[in-house]
């Protein structure tokens, strides 16, 4: 399992080479344009950072961990021709598989040919050690015969992002990864092993996200039933940028965050 731009490639147990990406949200440029912001369309720089990754990765299949488009019921006008044109390039480019996301609504209709489509619970693959992995979007539960079995889950939905300086002191956006080490008796009693969970960052950059400060917020009702409160209070949560540079835990970048604003204030 490795960490790439703003993804993750796994090596199955019979040798393929998988790449994982989540929330492309093609034709969110429209909702831009409503709130009065011009973007240009995304959908063919998406798949040429894709077609990159495919490339430089030695690919056979990709797997989208849901929400590949952005209105959340039926599919608007303005995304019908960019999901095909998306989707019908990349599939003549390798097997593509799509794991359903709550953006996803009424997606069926658009698939070209040769595309899977998987339910929002999602799927499970065995790694070239052995080890079963659950694929999922994130905001469905698990199957409780998946999450029995699995040693790690991955899951887009959440948009984790942090802030940081430039040489300017301007804050800036960026996306991470999250490592989230826990126990599996914090989603189901009945089981007490170790798992861990990766939150894929947006594969859309332009897309808005969660700030990981808000993750331990008590008063924050999280989208994801694999991040709730008693689960990130009992695990051990590790940062890391989309080239895959780790950074630290998240209580490590919390206590960098209280001391930068203690310096602005003095």
């Amino acid at each position: 399992m490795s960490l790439v731009e703003n993804g993750i490639v796994l090596t199955t147990y019979s040798g393929e080479r998988i790449l994982v990406v989540a929330d492309l949200h093609i034709g969110y440029e429209r909702e831009l344009a409503l709130r009065g912001a011009r973007v240009p369309l995304q959908h063919r720089k998406l798949l040429s950072r894709l077609t990159r990754l495919i490339k430089e990765n030695r690919v056979d299949e990709v797997i989208l961990l849901g929400d590949v488009k952005h209105t959340v019921t039926g599919v608007s006008a303005c995304e019908v021709a960019g999901l095909k044109e998306f989707l019908t390039n990349l599939r003549d480019l390798v097997n593509c598989i799509i794991v359903q996301g709550n953006h996803d609504g009424d997606i069926a209709e658009v698939l070209p040919e040769g595309i899977k489509l998987v339910p929002s619970r999602g799927l499970t693959i065995r790694d070239h050690e052995g080890k079963e992995i659950l694929l999922l979007h994130g905001h469905a539960k698990p199957r409780p015969e998946d999450l029995e079995k699995v040693k790690a889950v991955i899951i887009g939905h959440v948009h984790p992002h942090i802030y940081m300086r430039d040489s300017t002191l301007l804050r800036i956006y960026e996306p991470v990864f999250l490592k989230v080490t826990t126990n599996k008796q914090y989603m189901l009693q009945s089981l007490n092993e170790v798992v861990k969970i990766i939150v894929l960052p947006p594969f859309n950059t332009i897309v808005g996200g969660t700030p990981v400060e808000n993750l331990l917020n008590p008063d924050r009702e999280h989208r994801t039933p694999l991040l709730k409160k008693e689960i990130l209070e009992n695990a051990v949560i590790e940062l890391y940028l989309r080239d895959g540079t780790y950074i630290g835990t998240l209580s490590e970048y919390l206590q960098v965050l209280r001391q930068e604003e203690e310096q602005l204030l003095s």
